[in-house]
């Protein structure tokens, strides 16, 4: 069973990294981090959590979330 609420849960953990964490590779690698464990549990939405931080939109193409295409669409649409 899929875990629908944890994009939410996810954006508010990724605002606070984002306030917090001035370097982009820690954001990253903490963002790389969380994703492993938010995929564990079956949360399958985090695409819903792009355009928060670069840092968080780089490790979401990376791990397979989202398409570079994907993530240059929503850069346009600001």
């Amino acid at each position: 069973m899929s875990w629908t609420n944890g994009s939410h849960i996810f954006s508010e953990i990724a605002e606070v990294i984002y306030e917090n964490i001035s370097d982009d590779l820690q954001r990253k690698i903490i963002y790389m981090e969380l994703i492993e464990i938010f995929d564990a549990a079956d949360c399958v939405n985090l695409n819903e959590c792009v355009d928060i931080d670069p840092a968080l939109d780089s490790a979401l193409v990376e791990m397979d979330i989202i398409t570079f295409e994907e993530e240059e669409e929503i850069d346009l649409e600001d």
